[in-house]
């Protein structure tokens, strides 16, 4: 139903924005300080 639906792509946002923020944790991101910021909050926002 709608429920299962719901959960399904709800923990699949939540697994990709983990592999991004993983991701991004291993790339060397000091050259682009602040869009590595706005991903981040992006992220953050997008989990809340």
């Amino acid at each position: 139903g709608s429920m299962t639906l719901r959960i399904i792509w709800g923990l699949g946002v939540q697994a990709v924005i983990f592999i991004f923020t993983v991701i991004m944790a291993m790339v060397d991101t000091s050259n682009i300080a602040v869009p590595f910021f706005w991903m981040t909050m992006a992220s953050v926002v997008i989990l809340n």
